[in-house]
């Protein structure tokens, strides 16, 4: 049976927690997918139910590409000692790409006391060890989660900690670390330590403990010169001059963003919709939806021109025609200085 899941991480979680609930054991499992919090956290519950004792005589353990299939089908073969069961466990062997029909013809003949896990981070899902694996055992694919899901399962862990979280601070804190899962629990754990004594998350909390990066910062600066706060966007600047961050690499990071900002807009032009636009740029549908406020201040014009204005400052340090310092700081008053127009 196959488990393909884009849902809730809960219900990811529970096709492995229910087979080990019910103690069912299947000839092969198949973990894999994009979210690796998930497959390796799935992974260790499975592998505790097979061989809780932590017995290593009857595991064979198979770890990257290259592996010998006729040495795993050996193994394979010989009976378990003085335990139910034989686990094969073999970890990015490829074998789902390529080479492996010789082992798919095996696996349906295997003897009942041998049981295979496998944890893969590329499957091809026509492969024929791939069909065996789906027929025979169980196939879990874990894929990224949407931010909904990902808010229901932060509101969950806060709730288990008797905190109160708003839906819009789950969002805001979403996108500010990401979401890698294995991230996003190591902050929202320091934030949880941080409000120990409160009933309620707030943004002020998350402000506090959570980790800013350089693009956020970049970010906010945009999103300040989109609302031509020049104050507060100079002030951001000089932030990232005292953080030892140069003026080309702030920049580069302002260009790269005006030309995101100019992609995303000419998709939306072209009635593409958020998620269409997400898969077309390569990144998660977050990253567009945080940036819709700014795409609504500006015409596909004015962020060309935010753009071209960027490059040619660029181009003006980089010919020693001014300071790289003052290049940029005359770039950002004059792109929050203009009346009824952007840049």
């Amino acid at each position: 049976m196959a488990f393909q899941k884009k849902a809730n991480p809960i219900e990811c979680t529970r096709v492995i927690h229910d087979l080990i609930a019910k103690k069912e054991i299947k000839p092969c499992y198949l973990l894999c997918g994009e979210e690796r919090y998930l497959v390796n956290q799935n992974k260790n519950n499975l592998m505790a139910f097979l061989n809780p004792d932590l017995d290593t005589m009857n595991v064979n353990r198979y770890i990257g590409a290259g592996v010998n299939v006729k040495e795993v089908i050996d193994a394979a073969e010989t009976l378990p000692f003085f335990a139910e069961h034989r686990i094969i466990y073999m970890e990015n062997s490829n074998l789902f790409n390529s080479g492996g029909d010789e082992l798919a013809e095996y696996i349906k003949e295997a003897p009942e006391t041998t049981v295979f896990v496998f944890v893969e981070q590329s499957v091809d899902g026509r492969s024929k060890l791939a069909k065996t694996v789906k027929k025979e055992g169980v196939y879990v694919e874990y894929l990224h989660q949407t931010e909904q899901t990902l808010m229901v399962w932060l509101k969950g862990k806060a709730k288990r900690e008797g905190k109160n979280v708003m839906p819009s601070v789950l969002s805001a804190f979403i996108q500010r670390v990401g979401d890698n899962m294995q991230l996003l629990e190591q902050e929202f754990d320091k934030l949880l330590a941080y409000c120990l004594e409160k009933d309620e998350i707030t943004i002020a909390d998350m402000n506090q403990v959570c980790v800013t990066t350089l693009e956020d910062k970049v970010f906010e600066m945009i999103d300040a010169v989109s609302k031509k706060d020049q104050k507060k966007t100079l002030a951001l600047y000089n932030d990232l001059l005292a953080l030892k961050v140069a003026p080309p690499k702030i920049l580069a990071l302002l260009n790269g963003e005006f030309s995101r900002l100019l992609t995303m807009k000419q998709c939306f032009e072209n009635r593409l919709t958020m998620g269409q636009v997400a898969d077309k740029m390569g990144v998660k549908e977050f990253v567009v939806k945080v940036r819709m406020p700014i795409l609504g201040k500006y015409k596909g014009e004015e962020l060309r021109r935010c753009l071209e204005k960027g490059v040619l400052a660029d181009q003006q340090f980089k010919e020693g025609k001014i300071a790289d310092r003052l290049a940029v700081e005359l770039l950002l008053i004059e792109y929050t200085s203009h009346e009824g127009e952007k840049a």
